[in-house]
Formats: structure tokens, sequence, C-alpha cells
């Protein structure tokens, strides 16, 4: 009993802490895909303030994840890289991706160290990154990528 109620007491120390984490301003949310009309979006959410709007540059594998080191396999014809610097932290460890993408192939994590987050999107054959936006909204600093 004397167990149950020191671990209970632990708790909501221990999600506290995780909670202010990801209120750190430049921490990463989430990053998902989504679909409107024609167009597909790769869109990523910060805590305000975060000023980056990424780097963004086309890329070729082979591609190591930091600091995991493993080698992962990205797929699409063309393949850009997008890097956000000052990022303490990455809170959420999934990656949300819509179904039904016929331009966007794939989305991966590169990099979460060292204040950098990046990822690697493959697009298909005939898919170009046509804009590169970057806005806040209620808080949140939104960068978002439209494929066309």
């Amino acid at each position: 009993m004397k167990k149950a109620i020191s671990f209970l007491l632990l708790l909501p120390a221990c999600c506290f802490a995780v909670a202010q984490t990801c209120n750190q301003p430049g921490a990463l949310l989430t990053a998902r895909t989504a679909i409107s009309g024609d167009a597909e979006y790769v869109v990523f959410t910060f805590v305000n303030p975060h000023k980056p709007k990424g780097e963004l540059n086309l890329t070729k594998g082979p591609f190591t994840q930091t600091p995991l080191n493993n080698t992962i396999p990205v797929k699409g014809e063309k393949l850009y890289k997008i890097s956000f610097g000052n990022s303490p932290v990455h809170c959420d460890t999934k990656l949300y991706l819509e179904s039904g993408h016929k331009k966007i192939a794939d989305v991966k994590r590169l990099q979460n160290a060292e204040g950098i987050i990046s990822y690697v999107i493959g697009l298909e054959k005939d898919a170009a990154i046509a804009a590169h936006l970057v806005y806040n909204y209620h808080g949140f600093h939104i960068v978002k990528l439209k494929v066309q």
C-alpha cells in the first residue's frame, strides 16, 4: 500500500515536468501531412516564439538518424531536407501522415539532437514544393510546405 501511494504522489510531478518541457519556446509539437483540394502539405507546429522557417534543401541519401545512428530508407523520387535550429525539444514522437497522398511519398525524422530537428521529405516524380510558408496562429509558430 505504501508503494502505491508513493507512486501516485510521483506521477503528477512526472507529468508536470513533461508538460513544462513542451511549453518551452521553440518546442516542436507536431509534424503532420494534410491534403486540401489539389495541394498537399507538410506542416510543423512549434510553440511561440520560434523564428526560423527552417532551412529547406534538395538532398540525396543514404540517411542516418541522429542520435540513433540508424540508416533509414526514404521513399520518393525527389528528396528534400528541412532543418530547424534553436528547437530545444520534440514533444510528439508520432508523425501524423494523412492517407491518400499522391505527391508526398514519405516523411521521416532525421535528427533530434543538439537543438536541431530535421526531417527528410520524399516527393513523387512530378511533384514539387510550391511554397514555404510561415505564420503565427494562436500562440503557435506554423511552418507549412505546400506540395503541388
